[in-house]
């Protein structure tokens, strides 16, 4: 008896202990690199990915986007921020983006989709492709997700075309110079920022480049809740990092801005209508249940394309899944829709070559709005400057894929104060 008291309770305490000492060092002094290898730990479970995602960003760590040209297999650490990993990405297969990656390390980074597919092409599929560029993950190569989108399955069946004809030897005399021939894409226009960040969330789980909910606003403060605060993190009996509902949110008056991300129609024994489904806030998700007597006065608005306020209950009683018992809902008013826009805001840009002046011109396409852009370029020895037909949105994804291309030094992003 003596023994069995302690070989196994003492050991194991001492055991996990240890253990826990060790991830707690790791959280206080690399928190990153923690947060990124719990992620990657779980990196086929789209909601834990996106629930440790919006920690990072409150911590006020950045979030690159999927970079077929930069990413790793999994989440990496890049700099002070951290890249969206190729694995992350839906319907993409593991051996494939293996295969990607030792062929980008031994042979250098892929210049356009030509040039991936003649690499790759033979271990990746269009299914893949069209994910690769749903999530942002082809942006480097300069042109919209929507030219992309409409282009690539005639590139790519002429690239394996081509590697057909070199199998069974037919080839012309023309062939070394059609090769290098110049990528003719079907440019259309791009995505609008809702479609855009609609195929993000099909294929990342989340959505990366910006949110529906960017341009709404708390102006009067009202709202006392968002989904961060459901969950708070506990150690299983492996001494796991999880996360588990906060039961002392149970029963808790809440209000919030979120739009609804699904949701289905049911029926009682009395045949009276209610509803359940998902909505979703800047920093997650969280079931809801609509009961028949405010489904009869709001249900309604839950087709609505508009983001709602939301006035409810916290609900612990299932405890696999908090949800959120709905009271009201009201249309929630985007306050800067009518705002002036910034008068006088310009994106500058240092060119080193012709190469550069041409994606940066891509990029521009794919953010049309009213900022102009002005290029630094040598001519004769001297720098001059010359404005691009394309005005821009210059968010932080437009600012980003520039200093992708020019470096980060050599754009520069200078704000007007806002008319009033």
């Amino acid at each position: 008896m003596k023994f069995a008291s302690y070989a196994f309770n003492k050991s194991h305490a001492a055991a996990y202990t240890y253990l826990t000492y060790q991830t707690a060092y790791l959280k206080l002094y690399y928190p990153t690199h923690y947060i990124v290898a719990v992620v990657n730990n779980r990196i086929t479970n789209a909601d834990e990915v996106k629930h440790y995602m919006n920690y990072m960003k409150r911590k006020g760590v950045k979030i690159l986007p999927p970079d077929i040209n930069r990413s790793k297999k999994q989440f990496s650490i890049e700099g002070e921020n951290v890249r969206y990993g190729l694995m992350g990405i839906k319907n993409v297969g593991e051996q494939a983006m293996e295969y990607l990656l030792e062929e980008r390390e031994k042979n250098g980074e892929f210049k356009d989709i030509r040039d991936l597919l003649d690499r790759c092409g033979g271990q990746i599929n269009k299914r893949m492709i069209e994910s690769l560029i749903k999530g942002g993950a082809l942006d480097c190569f300069g042109k919209g997700r929507a030219t992309l989108m409409a282009s690539y399955e005639r590139i790519m069946d002429t690239v394996l075309g081509e590697k057909k004809n070199k199998l069974t030897g037919q080839m012309s005399l023309f062939d070394e110079l059609i090769e290098d021939d110049e990528i003719k894409y079907s440019e259309v226009r791009e995505y609008d920022k809702a479609q855009r960040l609609s195929y993000e969330r099909e294929v990342l789980g989340m959505y990366i480049s910006g949110h529906p909910l960017d341009d709404y606003e708390d102006v009067s403060g009202e709202f006392n809740f968002d989904t961060s605060q459901l969950l708070v993190e506990d150690q299983d009996e492996d001494g796991e990092t999880v996360m588990v509902p906060d039961q002392s949110l149970d029963g808790k008056p809440v209000k919030f801005g979120c739009i609804v991300s699904s949701y289905e129609k049911k029926t009682t024994a009395k045949q009276l209508k209610f509803a359940v489904g998902r909505v979703e806030d800047k920093m997650g998700s969280v079931a809801f249940s609509m009961y028949p007597k405010v489904y009869e006065r709001y249900g309604s608005m839950l087709d609505s394309e508009e983001p709602i306020k939301i006035t409810g209950r916290v609900d612990l009683r299932d405890e696999s899944e908090p949800k959120i018992t709905i009271d009201r809902v009201e249309i929630w008013q985007n306050v800067n829709a009518n705002k002036p826009q910034n008068s006088g805001s310009v994106v500058y840009v240092l060119l080193a070559n012709e190469s550069e002046k041409e994606l940066v011109s891509g990029v521009l396409q794919m953010h049309p709005g009213a900022t102009p852009v002005i290029a630094q370029v040598k001519e004769n020895g001297k720098y001059v400057l010359k404005k691009f037909p394309h005005s821009v949105t210059p968010d932080t994804e437009f600012l980003h894929k520039l200093q992708l291309i020019v470096g980060e030094k050599n754009v520069k992003y200078v704000q007007k104060k806002q008319l009033k």
